[in-house]
This record gives structure tokens, C-alpha cells and sequence, in this order.
């Protein structure tokens, strides 16, 4: 049932996606950073209000998170299982502190030929639209760091939203979930700007998955 569901997935992607490859399993470490601002702070009271949280308690959460030197800090775990022909990428929010109670779902994303899809277990897949193509178009900043012992390039994407560290010697399947419009390589790790939210995402492990996804 589970590979008559992929199938039945590529077909509707127009995606062949093989799961008969070995693959790997490469698994990142994400943190999210969103500074502490008032706009964001009266859409999230007023969001627990309207659940019917206790006053008491939207403090005390709100603040937990937007207090001290790392506000509003959230982990997430980013797992790529990586084919020959694609990979597919599982975010996992990981619960910090007592984040417990409004921990999000995990998703699931394939990426593909430079294209990046989302789909549910419904079987239900779509592109995942581009913010602009000014995202996803690199430059180089001749910077470099070493990632589990890879020399990486350190690349930003045109609008400066995107810097990622990218090592030409693996495969380009490597990939977290970044679009690349103009390079090639294996993307090791990446940070995102986005208003007031910063996305830091670094690979700290690479193990064989065998057959099974």
C-alpha cells in the first residue's frame, strides 16, 4: 500500500520518484529566531485569546519566548532521505520548553530536478510556488567553512534573503529544501531572513537508509 501510494503520488507530480535506490539518510539541525516585536506579540495574544487561553498563561508563554538573550528560539529537525533521482525531506518541530502544547506537524517535501513539492499523506501534491526568482539566484561571497568535515562555498541568494554553504563534491540531492537556480552542488547548510524570523539550518549527520524510505 505504501509504494502503490508514491506511485500513485509521481504519477500525479509528474514525478517518477524511485524507492528501490539505497539512499541516505542526512538529517539537519534547524533553529528559529524571531525577534521580539509588537506586532507579532499582539497577532499572538490575540490569537490564544481566541482559543480561550487564561491570561495568566498567555504571559507567561509570551513571556518564556520573547524574553532574554535567544527569543522566541524553536528547534527543528530537517531529515532528507536522498535518491539517485530525488529526495525527500521531513520537518519535525522538536518542543522546547513548554512550546508542547502548540507544537506544529510534521511535513513532508520532495525535491526534484531543482523543483520542490509539497504533499500530504492524502496524495495530494503540489509545486511549491517560488517567492521570486531573486531568491533562488546565488552569488558568491568567496567565503567558506568547513560542515561535517566538507569544504563549503558560502553563496547568497540575489535579494539577500538566502546565504547557503554549498559543497560541489556530493550529491546535489543533498539538499534541505533549497532552490538553486543557477548552481550545483550538495546544499550543507543555510540561513533564511524573513521579517522578523531567522531561519538557521546546519547538517550534522549522514548515514546509510538502505532501501526502505
Amino acid at each position: 500500500m505504501k509504494y502503490l501510494f508514491f506511485f500513485l503520488l509521481s504519477n500525479l507530480l509528474g514525478v517518477p520518484i524511485i524507492f528501490s535506490q539505497n539512499s541516505k539518510r542526512v538529517t539537519f539541525i534547524d533553529t528559529i529566531n524571531v525577534t521580539n516585536d509588537k506586532e507579532i506579540l499582539l497577532k499572538i495574544r490575540n490569537s490564544l485569546i481566541e482559543k480561550g487561553v487564561p491570561d495568566d498563561v498567555i504571559e507567561g508563554y509570551i513571556s518564556n519566548f520573547f524574553n532574554g538573550a535567544n527569543p522566541f528560539l524553536q528547534t527543528q529537525e530537517r531529515v532528507a532521505y536522498v535518491y539517485q533521482d530525488s529526495t525527500i525531506i521531513h520537518l519535525n518541530y522538536i518542543p522546547n520548553k513548554n512550546f508542547e502544547t502548540f507544537q506544529m506537524s510534521m511535513r513532508k517535501l520532495v525535491y526534484r530536478g531543482g523543483v520542490l513539492y509539497k504533499y500530504t499523506e492524502s496524495g495530494v501534491g503540489e509545486m511549491i510556488t517560488y517567492e521570486s526568482d531573486s531568491s533562488h539566484i546565488f552569488t558568491p561571497t568567496n567565503n567558506s567553512k568547513r560542515i561535517y568535515g566538507y569544504e563549503c562555498d558560502e553563496f547568497l541568494s540575489l535579494d539577500s534573503i538566502y546565504r547557503v554553504w554549498i559543497n560541489k563534491g556530493l550529491s546535489p540531492n543533498i539538499n534541505p529544501g533549497i532552490v538553486l537556480k543557477n548552481i550545483s552542488g550538495a546544499v550543507l547548510g543555510f540561513e533564511a531572513k524573513k521579517g522578523n524570523a531567522i531561519t538557521k539550518s546546519t547538517l550534522y549527520k549522514i548515514e546509510e537508509a538502505g532501501e526502505r524510505f
